[in-house]
């Protein structure tokens, strides 16, 4: 009967992850989502984690930050990838919106901008 409860936490889970991807301005879904951060079955705290990081948002961030330390190794380590992947595509992403350098040449003694 336990793992039943489970299966149906964790089909639950996955529905409202779904639903809230597909509807990301509906008022409830996300915090509602968001709420399972705690809850006691590791798949449950898994398919909110695989929705955090799609989610991009400050919340989903935190939650990703939180679960890097989950009493779950599998969980946390999970975690710890997605943190690393976010600052990388962060990172590029800053880069990308920075300007490119500008190229001075040296014309007969004069610096011309390129």
């Amino acid at each position: 009967a336990e793992s039943s409860v489970k299966a149906v936490h964790h089909s639950a889970a996955h529905a409202l992850a779904t639903f809230a991807t597909n509807h990301p301005n509906h008022p409830e879904a996300t915090s509602k989502l968001f709420s399972l951060a705690d809850h006691p079955h590791m798949p449950v705290r898994l398919t909110l984690l695989h929705f955090c990081a799609t989610n991009k948002s400050t919340q989903a961030r935190k939650v990703i930050d939180t679960m890097t330390s989950d009493k779950d190794k599998t969980l946390a380590t999970e975690a710890k990838r997605y943190q690393e992947l976010l600052t990388m595509e962060n990172s590029k992403t800053t880069q990308a919106e920075q300007p490119a350098p500008r190229t001075q040449w040296s014309v007969k003694g004069r610096v011309v901008d390129g």
